[in-house]
């Protein structure tokens, strides 16, 4: 058998030469040499002395462990005092930090990486941690809130607060001159400080969680200065004799006058945050060789944006150049059956399709922030796979800290770097990452459907946004279902769209069919639109329609629609399909693609090209993994091998290694625990324990064991010297083996399963397991002792949530069973 793709890229790189191309078929570069800014940046939390070398040799750990991307989170004192506590010298965008931080980034620059210019100490971004505020000696950026008198019904007032330390210091986003004196006080100082890095090694700016002024829940509404006339010029009459109306029925609903009322108010406020602070950022980064990317608050609940502080989320997200969004506190996560409902919505697709619109190859997510220590390596592919798919081809992670001491010991979860179990495991996670999210951003998207984003809807308020929101999802569920890729547009690209060849022309992209969930406040001119789109041949259908659609390819086998999701890309003929079973479970499914021509599957997580025999019509099986993913290639150049071997995974036929006597041997190498003052590790020197039976370790080693173990096992094999496939079954969470002495290629998540040539008499496997720190700080005695010795405040709404998630998922070890799974045909 050919191995192609030897050390990774030499022999796909020289198969290249002979076959596709960059100009006729999918470029081989991104997959054997993925573009830096498609590697995973972990936010790299400076909370400490910025300590030039340690900095340094912090960066470079992170490139060893392929990285090949980072971003600078900064986290100065001044930044939310009481809540935070930070000891981070010299102090933000002070000379002596952009002098660390101009060192820093040259050194990336020397390592090949990927450097973030996270715009903000601390988030949300605007207000330069305080320092916009501090030089407003005049008051003209106060964060205005007009709110209704309690004292004289029927009237309002605007309110004007003070300035505060932390959250309170932000100035409004609303007002002229805000944004201006952001920039002159960040980004021109980051920018005079290293102008060389700009459009080198920083690509892209980082904006976090922007926002109007706003209340979460109580009766006020932002507000700035010329806000009454800046409505009247735009709506054509006067709002303030209609805000005590609107303010009383704040999110309820109410008769549609007041509605169309609201919905005008927040169209305005909208189109004001995005004038004033979301172009004004992008167009200093188009300035200065950088893209603009980052992300709102509350994307996945697009109903509620108002009270976010955005307004129309897809307007937003189409001012910047890579769109994003941010995925925390589990708000995706798996469905694993029996009560343990995951959250699986649409919106990663409102970063994709905003990009589409604008012509971005760049998708962005924050991911993983608050997920809790006990997130699993297949937790964390099943999410970023679910993105993927979904169109997102960028990510930051959370966290490295500089040193996780004190409340950092748990502050932010999961957390990343040499201090946690896994940490030197994960490698094979961040090159499968670069990987297929390089190979995502290439090419071009044949999406011709979309689905109307009832942004007025959601604006108008209580049981009107609520209906909006309930058949926007189920429109994006059944799609999903059916297999068919879609984007979401709003009102205001329909109505500029061109109609050509019965196509609304939005952007590059090209609708031929529009799914309408809700359309009660739609507008008058949008109705136009779609009425001309159909005479132009045009499909306007509602959630029954959806059953018609034709899906991208053919899925066939039993909770194939459960199962599966799927995207597509097209470069010259070639066509890409990328392929995730989001279940818990292995399936067996039939795959048929529309395209003509031999199909390759590109293996990952292998970085292997295999020849895909098909039937007479273009079908194949293939056996789909647990959160398991896979890329194929239709009508593509590429060299490729032979398909390989089948295995027979039927239960009843797997050979159990049998040990006999002499059984398994468990020996501790590292323990990872929280210390009085910071997450520590030691190494472990205990006699080896052996095992009657593979078992949840905590049994034998402590059930507050968190590190790094081996087992270790010899039996003896009287079968065939052929082929079979090593399946470690449970694993928990990652692991490293060998046999026989050949270490076998790395995996972060499961399936753990590798092909194997057993021999005559004794064989020898190790498996070398490493838990998640979960196991050590989730035990409410420690949780405890760190809020108590490192003050820790009870309102923060990270550790109930923390603390919950990270009493699961503490089993750890080689559970199971460990088997040989037979070959069943050699094509």
């Amino acid at each position: 058998m050919t191995r192609c793709i030897w050390a990774g890229v030499a022999c796909l790189a020289l198969s290249a030469v002979a076959g596709a191309s960059p100009t006729t078929g999918f470029d081989v570069k991104a997959f054997t040499e993925p573009a830096p800014e498609h590697s995973p940046a972990y936010f790299w939390m400076w909370k400490d002395r910025l300590d030039l070398d340690v900095l340094l040799k912090q960066l470079e750990d992170m490139k060893a462990h392929g990285l090949d991307s980072v971003c600078v989170h900064p986290f100065p004192k001044a930044f939310r005092p009481g809540y935070f506590q930070s000891a981070m010298e010299p102090d933000y965008l002070s000379p002596e930090y952009l002098e660390i931080l101009k060192k820093v980034c040259a050194r990336a620059g020397e390592l090949g990486m990927n450097f973030w210019f996270y715009d903000e100490g601390g988030w949300p971004s605007g207000g330069a941690c305080g320092r916009v505020a501090a030089s407003d000696t005049k008051g003209e950026w106060l964060p205005l809130q007009i709110e209704a008198s309690a004292a004289a019904p029927g009237y309002t007032f605007v309110r004007q607060p003070k300035y505060t330390p932390g959250r309170g210091s932000l100035p409004s986003a609303l007002e002229k001159g805000a944004t201006a004196r952001f920039i002159e006080l960040t980004h021109d100082r980051v920018y005079a400080q290293m102008p060389e890095a700009f459009g080198r090694q920083i690509r892209f700016m980082f904006m976090d969680e922007p926002e109007w002024p706003r209340n979460y829940w109580s009766g006020q509404l932002g507000w700035c200065k010329d806000f009454a006339e800046e409505f009247k010029a735009r709506k054509g009459y006067d709002i303030l004799p209609h805000m005590a109306q609107i303010l009383a029925t704040y999110h309820k609903g109410g008769d549609d006058e007041i509605t169309r009322r609201r919905i005008d108010y927040y169209e305005v406020v909208s189109d004001l945050f995005v004038e004033r602070f979301m172009l004004p950022l992008r167009d200093w980064g188009r300035q200065h060789g950088v893209k603009s990317s980052g992300h709102v608050n509350g994307e996945d609940q697009p109903e509620a944006a108002c009270r976010y502080g955005h307004g129309n989320l897809l307007k937003t997200l189409r001012a910047m150049d890579a769109p994003g969004v941010d995925v925390i506190w589990r708000q995706l996560f798996p469905n694993y059956g029996q009560g343990q409902e995951g959250k699986q919505t649409p919106f990663p697709r409102y970063a994709k399709s905003a990009a589409n619109q604008i012509g971005s190859k760049h998708v962005l997510s924050e991911s993983f922030g608050i997920y809790g220590a006990s997130t699993t390596p297949g937790e964390m592919k099943w999410l970023v796979d679910y993105q993927m798919v979904r169109g997102v081809n960028m990510f930051t992670f959370g966290y490295y800290a500089m040193s996780y001491s004190e409340q950092w010991m748990t502050l932010f979860e999961p957390q990343s770097g040499p201090q946690i179990p896994y940490w030197d495991f994960q490698r094979p996670f961040f090159e499968y990452v670069k990987r297929v999210s390089s190979l995502l951003a290439t090419g071009e998207t044949p999406t011709d459907i979309a689905v109307f984003f009832d942004a007025r809807a959601f604006f108008a308020g209580g049981a009107d946004a609520e209906f909006a929101a309930r058949m926007h999802h189920a429109a994006a569920a059944l799609l999903d279902r059916r297999h068919v890729d879609y984007d979401f547009v709003d009102d205001d690209p329909i109505i500029a769209a061109e109609i050509t060849d019965g196509a609304l022309r939005v952007g590059p992209m090209k609708y031929r069919t529009l799914v309408v969930p809700s359309e009660k406040w739609m507008k008058d001119d949008t109705r136009a639109k779609l009425a001309a789109f159909q005479k132009a041949g045009g499909r306007v259908i509602g959630l029954d329609g959806i059953s018609a659609l034709k899906p991208i390819c053919e899925v066939e086998g039993l909770f194939a629609a459960e199962a599966v999701r799927v995207t597509k890309r097209k470069q010259g003929g070639e066509t890409l399909y990328f392929l995730v079973n989001e279940t818990p479970w292995a399936r067996v499914l039939t795959f048929r693609f529309p395209e003509k021509g031999s199909v390759t599957r590109y293996d990952p997580i292998e970085n292997r090209l295999y020849r895909v025999t098909t039937d007479g019509e273009g079908r194949f099986a293939r056996h789909l993994s647990a959160f398991g993913s896979e890329i194929y290639f239709v009508n593509s150049a590429l060299d490729a091998e032979a398909a390989g071997p089948k295995f027979d995974f039927d239960p009843r036929h797997a050979r159990l290694i049998d040990c006999g006597d002499k059984g398994w041997t468990l020996t501790k190498n590292r323990r990872y625990f929280a210390g009085k003052d910071a997450l520590q590790q030691r190494d472990e020197t205990d006699e080896p324990i052996r095992l009657a039976k593979l078992e949840d370790w905590r049994l034998h080693l402590g059930w507050d064991f968190s590190g790094i173990a081996t087992y270790a096992a010899t039996f003896n094999w009287d079968g065939p010297e052929r082929e079979f496939l090593l399946d470690l079954g449970q694993v928990c969470w990652t692991c490293r083996a060998t046999f026989n002495g050949q270490k076998l290629a790395e995996r972060f998540a499961g399936p753990f399963a590798w092909r194997v040539t057993p021999k005559k008499g004794e064989n020898v496997i190790t498996v070398t397991v490493a838990n998640s720190l979960a196991t050590a700080i989730s035990d409410d005695r420690t949780r405890l002792r760190i809020h108590q010795d490192h003050y820790y405040p009870g309102i923060m709404n990270y550790e109930p949530r923390q603390m919950a998630f990270d009493k699961l998922k503490n089993e750890s070890g080689l559970i199971g069973p460990v088997v040989l799974r037979p070959l069943i045909d050699t094509p």
